[in-house]
């Protein structure tokens, strides 16, 4: 408030003096080079006044200088919320708990149904329909797709996700050139090159997880020792000796048979017990 007064104040002062001043030149006894001058200097004083905007809401010096004091006091507060806001790491994905395989898994089973409709639309020679389906369904489905199992930077160079990668490079991204080629193929006609030039890197693609994720390691079969099994001796008395009997081992002429039955059968016969 103080200020305000003492600005009024000297505003009135460098107004009023030169009118003062002029007033007294223009007076008698003065030569016609003072009141010329006296009254130039009258006249831009009052243009230069009514030429000043006044408004009584402008913000004074003070006030300005509060303002921006308080702005900077503020500046260094809302900086460092900022920086904290920033540095609070990102939510993680759950997609980043996957394994290379299963995450390659849900990007093939994602896109497969769009690139087997691609396939059908092969087939057709009427442009306007791949052109419909694919702004109605393929651009917004197979984007939805690319973003969902985006890689960050560092995942793309990750031996972790060395097969996840290249599925998302070069079959998800890539269904793209490859419904444009089948459009291009059906508006154009003809040339097959570009389609089979796509589809054989997309195919190189589900050969790779096919080796690496889903094919089944045979287990080495070790072959069991099974002991021989001994055979029935039949003696020249027409005996059958088991391994088991007393006289296996003294017979020295006999004939060898599988079972006891067959040396039976054979017209042999059991010992006498």
């Amino acid at each position: 408030m103080k200020n305000r007064k003492v600005s009024k104040l000297l505003g009135i002062g460098i107004i009023f003096y030169p009118l003062i001043f002029s007033w007294f030149t223009l007076r008698k006894g003065y030569s016609r080079k003072s009141r010329i001058l006296s009254f130039g200097w009258s006249l831009l004083v009052v243009v230069l006044f009514a030429a000043i905007p006044y408004d009584n809401e402008s913000p004074t010096l003070s006030t300005n200088i509060d303002k921006a004091s308080k702005e900077i006091e503020s500046a260094p507060q809302e900086v460092f919320k900022k920086s904290l806001a920033d540095s609070k790491p990102a939510p993680k994905s759950p997609l980043a708990n996957l394994g290379d395989c299963e995450l390659s898994k849900l990007m093939l089973d994602e896109t497969e149904p769009l690139i087997s409709k691609a396939i059908s639309l092969n087939k057709s020679s009427d442009y306007q329909k791949i052109a419909q389906w694919r702004v109605a369904t393929f651009n917004s489905t197979i984007a939805e797709i690319e973003n969902k199992y985006r890689l960050t930077p560092q995942e793309m160079t990750s031996s972790r996700r060395s097969l996840s990668s290249q599925v998302h490079n070069d079959f998800v991204i890539r269904s793209n050139l490859l419904v444009q080629a089948i459009y291009s193929k059906a508006k154009n006609g003809g040339d097959k090159s570009d389609i089979q030039k796509q589809w054989q890197i997309m195919k190189q693609v589900g050969d790779l997880y096919i080796k690496q994720c889903e094919q089944i390691k045979q287990p080495v079969k070790t072959a069991k020792i099974v002991p021989a099994k001994l055979p029935i001796k039949k003696s020249k008395s027409g005996i059958c000796h088991s391994p088991g009997s007393s006289w296996y081992n003294r017979t020295k002429n006999y004939t060898t048979f599988q079972d006891i039955e067959t040396c039976i059968d054979s017209g042999g016969r059991l010992p006498k017990k």
